[in-house]
């Protein structure tokens, strides 16, 4: 979405709060923000995890040459883990997505690594970019119903 669309959006939406005067209406407004809120924050906190993994990753490949010849577990999925052992790690695999599998050395697997690296802390900045542009329009949504209910206790 282009930034015109965006703020074109965001007039809408503001110009949609500013005009409401049902409570109901801003309810279920209110509640399908919070749900996009919700997601976006359960988003980042996935993306954060991959990057921890990542992270990881890139220490177990600069310190490669302790791990030959070791034993070492390996997660095999579902908390199922085998005991292995690594002979020399001059090559290993990565997943480069879609079912797709590369046989790369140390130095071009960190490579690849700090690549995906930069892709996910950049959806992450776009996650955080949103979840505070929700968060706003959450507090306007919280203002206006504020409004409606000293409107509304007034009347009585």
């Amino acid at each position: 979405m282009s930034s015109n669309e965006n703020n074109m959006h965001d007039g809408d939406i503001n110009d949609l709060i500013e005009k409401s005067k049902s409570h109901e209406q801003l309810q279920y407004l209110y509640n399908i923000y919070e749900t996009q809120y919700n997601e976006t924050i359960q988003n980042i906190n996935n993306y954060s995890k991959i990057i921890t993994e990542l992270l990881n990753s890139i220490k177990i490949l600069e310190n490669n040459e302790s791990i030959g010849n070791n034993d070492v577990f390996i997660n095999m999925g579902n908390s199922i883990y085998a005991n292995a052992k690594i002979e020399k790690m001059d090559k290993i695999l990565v997943d480069a997505g879609s079912h797709y599998i590369l046989e790369k050395n140390i130095d071009e697997a960190k490579a690849f690594i700090n690549l995906k690296l930069k892709k996910f802390e950049k959806t992450i900045e776009i996650f955080n970019k949103n979840k505070t542009e929700i968060r706003d329009i959450l507090f306007k949504i919280s203002y206006k119903l504020s409004m409606i209910s000293v409107d509304q206790n007034h009347k009585h």
